[in-house]
C-alpha cells in the first residue's frame, strides 16, 4: 500500500527519505489508493493503460470515455475534432441531444450572441467548449450577428454600471483580452452612446 511504501522511504534504518521526498516520489509512481501500479484501470478523472502509464488524446475504456492531453477524463464537450460528443458524465453520446457538432456551435454561439459578444470572443468561446475551428468558423459564418449592435449594447452596459469615460469604454471594447470589437464596431458604439 501507499503507506507501506511511504513507511519505509521514511524509515531511518531503510530509505532515509524526508517526508516531502517519500510523498513525491509516490505522487509519481502514479499508483492505485492500494499502492499498486494502475494498469486498464481508472484512477480518479485519469485512465492508465496495460502498460501503466496515464493515456492521452484517446479513447479509453472500451471506446466509452476520451482523455484530453493531459490525460484527463473529458465531460459534456465535442471531442476527437470536434466529431463525437461526450455527456456530463463522460460517456460518448451516440446520438447527442445538440445534433450534429455544427449545429451544436451555432446553438452556442446564438447564445454569446445574445450576452452581446464580439465575433472574435464568440470564436474564441466555442474553441475553448471543445469546438474545432471548422466547426467554430462555421457557426460564426452562419450566426447573422450585428457586432456594430453587440459593441452598442456593451458600451451601454459600461456606461449604465461604471463611471468609465468614452475613451475607457472605447479601450476596453477594443482590448484583445477584454471586448475584442474591431475599431470600427467600436467606433459605431461610441458615436451612438451619445453624451449621456
Amino acid at each position: 500500500s501507499k503507506t507501506k511504501i511511504y513507511e519505509r522511504l521514511t524509515s531511518p534504518w531503510i530509505g532515509q527519505f524526508t517526508k516531502e521526498e517519500a510523498n513525491y516520489a509516490i505522487q509519481k509512481l502514479d499508483l492505485t489508493p492500494e499502492g499498486s501500479i494502475a494498469r486498464n484501470k481508472w484512477v480518479g478523472y485519469y485512465y492508465y493503460k496495460s502498460d501503466g502509464k496515464v493515456a492521452k488524446n484517446e479513447w479509453v475504456d472500451g471506446g466509452r470515455y476520451y482523455v484530453d492531453s493531459k490525460g484527463k477524463m473529458v465531460r459534456d464537450k465535442w471531442v476527437d475534432g470536434g466529431r463525437y460528443y461526450v455527456g456530463y458524465d463522460g460517456v460518448w453520446q451516440p446520438k447527442p441531444a445538440a445534433g450534429n457538432p455544427y449545429s451544436a456551435a451555432l446553438k452556442r454561439a446564438k447564445a454569446y450572441n445574445r450576452i452581446h459578444l464580439s465575433k472574435k470572443r464568440i470564436y474564441e468561446m466555442l474553441i475553448f467548449e471543445g469546438f474545432n475551428s471548422d466547426t467554430a468558423q462555421y457557426a460564426i459564418n452562419h450566426l447573422q450577428a450585428d457586432y456594430k449592435a453587440n459593441a452598442l449594447a456593451q458600451a451601454r452596459e459600461y456606461r449604465k454600471n461604471t463611471n468609465l469615460s468614452k475613451t475607457k469604454i472605447y479601450e476596453r471594447l477594443t482590448s484583445p483580452w477584454i471586448g475584442q470589437f474591431t475599431k470600427e464596431e467600436v467606433n459605431y458604439a461610441i458615436q451612438k452612446l451619445g453624451d449621456k
